[in-house]
């Protein structure tokens, strides 16, 4: 449970520092190379779901890279939300898919809204990933990022439905 509520703070945090305007890399960062990630489950594209990219080198983990993959299941890595591609090395990857039953009526609703904060209360998103691919410690997904263009499918076998831990 930890770990999820690590992954979910971290990605935010990733999104916020990325929504800045400045093109201009940071000091210390090194080159980026383009990573393409294609995700399925059970055979089919995984859309919307959560990517993160976890450093095994210590060093290189301050350089934090992930986003959300397309209706095709896709996504170009982004370093900080905003840098194409990711620094070298070897990485493992965590994936996240919240879905609410509610989903559709939910769409309709201004987030802010009462009718919104009641439909979410009595239907709490649900967790479609099997909890291992959550976990860097024991998701099997790996990839060795290398100069020049990285690219990589994976496959989740099976679907679940679990529901989220409260409070997220």
């Amino acid at each position: 449970m930890r770990n999820i509520l690590a992954f979910v703070f971290v990605v935010m945090g990733l999104f916020a520092f990325g929504s800045g305007c400045s093109k201009s890399k940071p000091d210390g960062m090194p080159d980026l190379y383009p990573v393409k990630l294609t995700f399925t489950q059970e055979g089919k594209p995984l859309a919307g779901a959560s990517v993160f990219l976890v450093s095994e080198a210590e060093q290189s983990r301050r350089w934090g890279c992930g986003g959300l993959t397309d209706a095709a299941g896709v996504i170009h890595l982004r370093t900080y939300g905003k840098y194409d591609g990711v620094a070298a090395g070897k990485y493992k990857i965590t994936v996240s898919l919240l879905y609410s039953d509610a989903e559709e009526e939910l769409k309709k609703l201004a987030s802010d809204s009462p009718e919104y904060r009641a439909l979410i209360t009595k239907s709490p998103p649900n967790q479609y990933i099997p909890k291992n691919y959550l976990d860097k410690q024991t998701t099997p997904f790996e990839i060795d990022v290398v100069a020049g263009k990285n690219a990589k499918t994976f496959d989740i076998p099976e679907k679940v439905k679990e529901p989220q831990v409260s409070g997220l």
